[in-house]
């Protein structure tokens, strides 16, 4: 089998030094679209940003920038069956993906900067180059020593191998308006990275097959990777399962509300090997004092580092009722990660700065996966059938290691023992009084004075007192991860050849921190909440902010992001013979369909009265590798799609 693909990207974007939302979303703050009685000429709508807050759309005609991206893949696999009972194949399987960037920000004629320094002048080309292989061979042989038992064995190696090289120059300050490039620009700098990552590991299997309906399965894995600290050499994954068909046992046999039955079970390991560079220590070269090279520290390293082993135990049933009309598919599972890698905060004195990669004790994952499948219809001329799906998770941090709460995001998520990985802890206002402008006042923000929060134990839960905010605890107000998430399908087919299919999707339990909100309120003063001073709380979280607690912010955009979206409206329509023989085809179909459609239902829409657009806009920032970030930014929503497709098979 040979399979060969090539993609060939050429993208102009005017948005590539910041989307123009950020300037829309952050717009009319008190120095701009907010009359101000002491200078009318020159705030709100007159002023020379026309009420935008940084820059405007006119200003991106001296904006450019390109993308050009080639990718190509390849994969072949060669399988060979030399004896009825054995066979084996090898895959390999290159990617490459080269990328060249290119930003150029004009030299602006006059006074303004829309784009800050960079309105002097800003050149900035990039080149990456990214390089995966992976090559997998694997061998079975069966042997059969009674006519109703059959064990297949397996065995087989595996190779992944990755590879980063990046370049990138840059140039500030031009010498006249309009474009330029670097070697014009009156400040030059370059960079250069090269990363390199690979695996390889080995594998074993037994599988015992009796009469083709009791299967018990056993394997072992075993990993090395360049990660890894030298004081660890490889992590062993085993495994184990079983299933029994149930429904094919003579007493089960036959019976007519029965069709299938299933048991099974598994337990295995599982791991996430660390990032690049996280196990060794590290220096990087910067001038020094009089243009001398010199060194300097920059990842401490963890020699010990070990990757985050998985050990999971699942238990569940297949089930089919009343000549398939119904079907049941159920899953129970506790997953525990011992050795999970987490990013902790360096003391100074330690002199190397930022964070450590190390392994904390162990988080735990636990739920359940429910699946039904129904035939409502199942007429000669109109079929209806109904799919629902539903899984629940409880995430959760069992153990930090002896380690304090570690912070892993700069918007106050933190790893807290008892608490989902990424957790929020922030101070939460109950209270306050409000100050507001006094008549013939010059316009100001009005804030919350007598601030009280909710009481409760820091970097915990809280527990419905009320105490002064400035001693307030900082206690639990969400976690990113979706505690539950589903779906729902309805397909009618008619006449055999027409099928009509609706799915819905949803998941909740989760928050996410919307900047676009939170800081639009509290930082830019354009929600009308937060002009007019009517919401005592966010008033308390804005007076908060004026005494240093930056944290405002991040609570005034915490959404409850749970949704039900209308995924996927789809109509396909079988061709008659006779069509696709026109163009020389054995069969052919037509597909009309629409995507990302509407939102059937949403947990909230809006945060102190500013709606946000999509509670489905994925975070967008982090603050290490590692960090779970529920930081959404200057996002652009989900597209709604509709999609036309003529399939042809030959």
């Amino acid at each position: 089998d040979l399979s060969l693909g090539a993609i060939r990207l050429h993208l102009l974007s005017s948005q590539a030094f910041q989307p123009i939302t950020t300037s829309i979303v952050w717009a009319c703050d008190n120095n701009s679209c907010v009359p101000n009685p002491a200078d009318t000429a020159n705030t709100g709508w007159n002023n020379p940003g026309h009420g935008f807050n940084f820059y405007r759309p006119e200003d991106y005609a001296e904006v450019q920038a390109f993308d050009d991206v080639d990718r190509i893949t390849f994969s072949t696999t060669i399988t060979h069956r030399p004896f009825p009972w054995l066979r084996h194949h090898i895959t390999v399987g290159p990617d490459f993906t080269d990328n060249n960037s290119q930003n150029l920000v004009e030299r602006h004629f006059d006074a303004r900067r829309p784009f800050f320094s960079a309105s002097n002048g800003s050149r900035t080309v990039s080149q990456s180059r990214v390089t995966y292989l992976s090559v997998d061979y694997g061998a079975s042989a069966d042997w059969s020593p009674t006519s109703q038992l059959v064990a297949t064995t397996s065995v087989g190696a595996q190779y992944y191998y990755k590879q980063q090289a990046y370049q990138i120059g840059s140039g500030l300050i031009f010498a006249i308006p309009g474009p330029g490039d670097i070697s014009g620009a009156a400040q030059r700098s370059a960079s250069e990275s090269f990363l390199e990552n690979k695996t390889f590991g080995i594998y074993g299997q037994e599988q015992l097959a009796w009469k083709n309906r009791r299967f018990i399965t056993a394997a072992l894995r075993g990993d090395g990777n360049s990660a890894f600290g030298k004081e660890f050499s490889a992590v062993y994954y085993p495994k184990f399962s079983a299933s029994w068909v149930l429904s094919e046992e003579p007493f089960l046999a036959g019976k007519s509300w029965l069709s299938q039955l299933k048991l099974r079970g598994a337990w295995g390991k599982a791991g996430q090997q660390p990032d690049v560079f996280s196990a060794i220590q590290t220096y990087q070269a910067r001038v020094g004092n009089s243009g001398r090279g010199v060194v300097t520290p920059q990842n401490i390293g963890n020699l010990g580092l070990k990757p985050e082993v998985g050990q999971e135990l699942e238990l569940g049933f297949d089930a089919g009722l009343f000549r398939q009309r119904l079907g049941i598919e159920f899953t129970v599972y506790n997953k525990k990660i011992n050795d999970a890698i987490l990013s902790v905060p360096l003391k100074p004195s330690r002199g190397y700065p930022g964070f450590q990669f190390v392994n904390i004790g162990q988080t735990q994952n636990k739920g359940i996966e429910l699946g039904l499948d129904g035939g409502i219809l199942n007429g000669k001329d109109l079929a209806l059938d109904a799919r629902v799906t539903f899984a629940h998770n409880d995430p959760k941090i069992t153990s930090m290691g002896g380690l304090a709460p570690t912070i892993v995001s700069f918007d106050n998520q933190f790893n807290v023992q008892g608490f989902a990985p990424g957790s929020w802890f922030l101070k939460k206002v109950v209270s306050s009084t409000v100050v507001k402008a006094a008549p013939g006042q010059p316009y100001f923000v009005p804030y919350g004075t007598n601030v009280m929060c909710e009481g409760g134990t820091d970097l915990g839960a809280g527990n419905g007192t009320v105490v002064p905010c400035g001693n307030a605890p900082r206690i639990y107000a969400g976690h990113p991860t979706p505690v539950w998430t589903g779906s729902a399908s309805l397909t009618m087919t008619v006449q055999r050849r027409l099928r009509l299919l609706a799915l819905v999707d949803y998941q909740g339990g989760n928050t996410t921190d919307v900047g676009d909100v939170g800081f639009g309120a509290m930082f830019f003063n354009n929600t009308r909440a937060v002009l007019v001073g009517d919401d005592p709380i966010l008033s308390g979280y804005y007076g908060l902010l004026r005494q240093g607690y930056g944290g405002a912010g991040d609570r005034a955009g915490l959404f409850n992001t749970g949704f039900a979206r209308l995924r996927t409206v789809s109509a396909s329509y079988d061709l008659p013979d006779r069509f696709a023989k026109w163009f020389g085809a054995s069969r052919g179909s037509l597909t009309l369909s629409g995507e990302n459609l509407a939102f059937v239902w949403r947990a909230q829409k809006e945060s102190f009265g500013a709606p946000w657009i999509d509670p489905e806009i994925h975070p967008n920032f982090s603050g290490d590798a590692t960090a779970l970030s529920g930081y959404v930014q200057e996002s652009f929503p989900q597209a709604a799609r509709l999609r036309f497709s003529l399939r042809l098979t030959f």
